[in-house]
């Protein structure tokens, strides 16, 4: 059940307190002589945001995963309400207690002491049991606690006391939508709109219903209505920016996260999510800068330090990616994003057993995470342990079909097994779902180079290159096919510029060494494998070609 969260909008702390005083000072000094069957009115609310998780794409993701908040009332607005009413509230002792109980259990809701402000409504509906926002209220917190049957026993009775409470029934949707009731939910939903159409609350409410239903385009319009009412309404945006990258429309996103910060520059959450929209853009400079500042405002902000350890991730910086990822992880110990981008960092640095352990945690946190089978899955290829391999990303491609890196991580495991067919089979179908997928050119034309089918191997290999133009394996395994399909002067041109890529690249030197030997410059081929032997001393495929060079 997503958290409600109090939002102060003009009006600061300070200036609250000061008006619950002088609501008290009232309550003490004079007793009005109006009486009202529902002495308090149902306070208005305003928006506020929390983290929700985000699923599995092709690279790491921090589903990091957002906001689906329920407004439940605004400081300013809620106070100045119960101060113009308290006004008109009867005499007696028993009616300021439950003035002065209601107006605890707000504030106590305010400050997030969710059991002390149902303390508080508990005693103003002891005081009045056919109070009927004392009920609705009290049902808030226990939302707020993750209660939610208690939260919806409390809002059917406020609509058994009051049928017409639009908040109440708009409440009550966010609870059946939290019980998986969706036709429940909706139905709520309609009726608070039908009782009150313009009540910028209730459609932020209902918005978040239909977000949390996966009525996306709803949740969108339910919002855009909500703004058209208020447009300087700061919860609705980064609400509506949250449905908007959920629908991978992230440009839409960052303008709504922007318009809230220029009405919130202070929103930590914000900018967390407005770093993960360009996280999500591949915009990982702009995805650090928002982190940074999100940080800065709250040192305890766990989605922005998992935004800066993927976004150091994807920029290849792993120890930073690594420092990042641990704070997100100390933070929220059940950060499944964070184990499985860290395990991948570990990997990349060649720390298989820490690279292992972070995934089998995010595996333990969530067995259906596909992702996490496939950076396990790849950490086994890696290691050269091809059947463990080859089970992790068939369990990854078992829960997400076009998975498309686990079909190239697999379909090279088998080329690395031996199995060309399989990895051939594999390899081809994630250029099916990827005609861009270098990764997948590199690993088949290696296939086709083993079974000494040159000409289509070099074809994979170039188009690999033209992917990846600095990638040096590429040239390398170019380079190789060229050597025996007798196109020597291009083998050693591949070579070179491997070896200019990479300059330890074994393989490179010692193929270029036969290249030359080949050629008849024997002094070249003799320098080249002495130096390929030199970076691999148990290189024996060098080692017998130095051997016949110098006839021993």
């Amino acid at each position: 059940m997503p958290t409600i969260h109090w939002v102060e909008e003009a009006d600061k702390e300070e200036k609250r307190k000061q008006l619950e005083e002088e609501i008290r000072d009232k309550l003490e000094k004079e007793a009005p002589s109006v009486v009202t069957s529902d002495p308090l009115p149902k306070a208005a609310s305003l928006g506020s945001t929390q983290n929700k998780p985000e699923q599995a794409a092709t690279h790491p993701t921090i589903k990091l995963t957002k906001r689906n908040v329920l407004i439940a009332a605004g400081a300013a607005a809620a106070v100045v309400i119960v101060a113009l009413v308290v006004l008109m509230v009867s005499r007696g002792t028993q009616q300021q207690s439950l003035n002065i109980n209601f107006i605890d259990g707000i504030s106590y809701f305010n400050k997030g002491a969710y059991d002390d402000a149902i303390a508080a409504f508990t005693r103003s509906i002891e005081v009045n049991p056919k109070h009927s926002d004392s009920y609705s209220w009290r049902g808030v917190s226990y939302s707020n606690k993750g209660q939610t049957d208690l939260a919806l026993a409390d809002q059917n009775t406020a609509l058994r006391l009051n049928p017409k409470n639009g908040q109440a029934y708009s409440r009550r949707g966010i609870n059946y939508a939290a019980k998986g009731q969706k036709d429940l939910a909706i139905t709520d939903c309609k009726k608070a709109l039908q009782l009150t159409p313009n009540d910028k609350f209730v459609l932020n409410n209902c918005g978040n219903i239909y977000n949390s239903l996966g009525e996306y385009d709803m949740a969108i319009q339910t919002y855009s209505r909500a703004i058209d009412i208020d447009p300087n309404f700061i919860g609705l945006y980064p609400n509506r920016g949250d449905v908007y990258f959920t629908k991978g429309e992230y440009d839409l996103a960052i303008a709504d996260y922007n318009r809230a910060i220029e009405l919130d520059p202070n929103n930590a959450v914000v900018y967390a999510s407005r770093g993960n929209a360009y996280y999500m853009k591949g915009e990982y400079d702009h995805a650090i800068s928002n982190s940074n500042k999100a940080i800065e405002l709250d040192l305890n902000n766990a989605l922005a330090y998992g935004i800066r350890g993927g976004a150091y991730h994807m920029k290849g910086e792993y120890d930073q990616a690594i420092a990042e990822l641990s704070k997100a992880i100390e933070l929220e110990p059940n950060n499944i994003f964070a184990y499985s981008t860290r395990g991948e960092d570990y990997r990349m640095k060649g720390e298989t057993e820490k690279s292992i352990a972070d995934l089998n945690k995010a595996m333990e946190l969530d067995p259906n995470y596909a992702q996490g089978y496939f950076t396990r899955g790849e950490s086994y290829r890696v290691n050269n342990q091809y059947d463990q391999a080859i089970a992790e990303l068939t369990r990854a491609i078992e829960l997400y079909p076009n998975y498309i890196l686990a079909y190239g991580s697999r379909g090279a495991a088998y080329a690395q097994k031996g199995q060309y067919d399989q990895g051939i089979v594999d390899l081809d179908k994630t250029l099916e779902l990827d005609p861009n997928n270098a990764f997948a050119y590199y690993f088949r034309g290696e296939v086709y180079r083993v079974e000494e089918q040159y000409d289509q191997a070099i074809a994979d290999a170039t188009k690999a290159i033209e992917l990846n133009p600095n990638d040096a394996a590429s040239y390398g395994s170019r380079g190789e096919s060229y050597l025996w399909n007798n196109q020597l002067d291009q083998a050693i041109t591949d070579c070179n510029k491997a070896i200019e890529l990479e300059p330890n690249y074994t393989g490179a030197y010692a193929v270029r060494g036969v290249a030359y030997s080949q050629k008849g410059d024997k002094n070249r081929a003799i320098a080249d494998l002495e130096k390929a032997i030199e970076l691999d001393p148990d290189y024996q495929w060098a080692k017998d070609k130095l051997k016949e060079i110098r006839g021993e």
